[in-house]
């Protein structure tokens, strides 16, 4: 409620604390960050159905990892599914685990806390 007097005001917002998820793709055989990469999660609704990790979760940028390999993203709180690949990975990458493209990690976020997760990927042998 703004009142007609006096001119400044103050006020209050609640906001509810989002969970800070720090993604790295690292290369297994050199232990450097990978950019380029993006990941997935597990929707809660539709349970079952995945989409790209968001930077924030109120404006889709599509991001992928930095020239560190990591991409940081503000999450609802709460346990879901993460993986790495929602887009095709950097030319000449692969998983090193197949499971955390496919099936993902089980991640608790927990409000106003960070968490960090870090995926292997490698070059193909040819």
């Amino acid at each position: 409620v703004v009142e007609d007097t006096p001119a400044s005001q103050p006020a209050a917002l609640k906001l509810d604390s989002g969970c800070v998820l720090l993604l790295k793709a690292i290369d297994a055989d050199t232990g450097k960050g990978v950019p380029g990469v993006s990941f997935w999660y597990e929707m809660d609704d539709p349970k079952g159905g995945r989409t790209g990790v968001q930077a924030n979760t109120t404006y889709i940028s599509h991001p992928k990892t930095n020239d560190k390999g990591e991409l940081r993203a503000v999450v609802i709180p709460g346990k879901r599914h993460y993986g790495i690949g929602w887009s095709p990975l950097p030319e000449g990458y692969q998983v090193v685990d197949p499971a955390d493209q496919s099936k993902g990690r089980e991640l608790t976020c927990p409000a106003a806390k960070q968490v960090t997760v870090e995926f292997r990927v490698r070059k193909a042998v040819k």
